[in-house]
């Protein structure tokens, strides 16, 4: 059965689990999470966000993944 995704709650859970991971010593200091819904800007703000060398993990349906893919063949030697 076909559930349609809810961005936000995905948000919001990895928020909340980046939290009680920290509480409980899992993790010395929360990750960066981003919120963004256009597949395009996302890109642009992780690339920016990124050092030489670092990859980036993308994440969510394989349309997502398709489209990721697709701008970054679009895009720099950076790919």
């Amino acid at each position: 059965t076909f559930k349609p995704s809810c961005p936000i709650e995905l948000y919001e859970l990895c928020i909340s689990t980046a939290r009680r991971m920290v509480a409980e010593g899992e993790l010395e200091m929360p990750p960066v999470i981003i919120f963004e819904t256009d597949p395009a800007q996302a890109l642009q703000r992780s690339r920016e966000m990124l050092y030489p060398g670092e990859g980036l993990l993308v994440t969510g349906s394989f349309y997502m993944a398709a489209e990721i893919r697709s701008l970054c063949l679009q895009g720099d030697s950076r790919d």
